[in-house]
């Protein structure tokens, strides 16, 4: 149950912050060996491309479970307390319908990699572009899960406030 709680409230950024930790290291090693030795490395530039790409995806889901989603607030905040909290559940369903209506074509552009019996590959590492366009099937999925906890949090707490009054 820990792993799961832990798993809940840091997976996104843990994951996040290794990509991000690699590609800042595969970076420097490309500029230590283009500039210090003369000899580019041809993998790195595809390489952080692709953990910049996950990182991008997963932020995704991170930004609803933070509740960070970019806002504009001008007219809602104008409104009283209880029309706010409403505006708030629809913008989340409404990030939440975004995210799962995209899950099935991401799995079909990272289904549509596939030619023939092949797997088409990227230029320099040779792994599978299935891979890399899993980015979006995985971000789309964590971020409807995502969205789906953030609705039940927002209308729960929305009752208890109701129940308050």
């Amino acid at each position: 149950m820990k792993l799961i709680r832990w798993l809940d409230k840091y997976l996104e950024e843990s994951i996040m912050m290794f990509l991000l930790a690699a590609l800042a290291c595969v970076m420097m090693l490309q500029i230590v060996m283009r500039f210090g030795f003369q000899n580019a490395l041809p993998w790195p530039e595809e390489f952080c491309r692709y953990c910049f790409l996950y990182s991008i995806m997963l932020a995704t889901s991170y930004c609803i479970r933070t509740d960070r989603m970019l806002k504009v607030d001008a007219v809602v905040s104008l409104l009283p307390r209880k029309a706010v909290k409403v505006m708030d559940i629809i913008s989340k369903i409404m990030a939440m319908t975004f995210c799962i209506i995209l899950i099935y074509p991401s799995y079909r552009v990272m289904i549509g990699t596939k030619i023939g019996r092949h797997w088409q590959v990227s230029p320099s590492m040779q792994i599978p572009m299935a891979i890399v366009y899993s980015s979006a099937f995985v971000g789309f999925i964590l971020g409807s899960i995502r969205g789906i906890q953030s609705v039940i949090i927002a209308i729960r707490n929305f009752s208890r406030e109701e129940d308050k009054a």
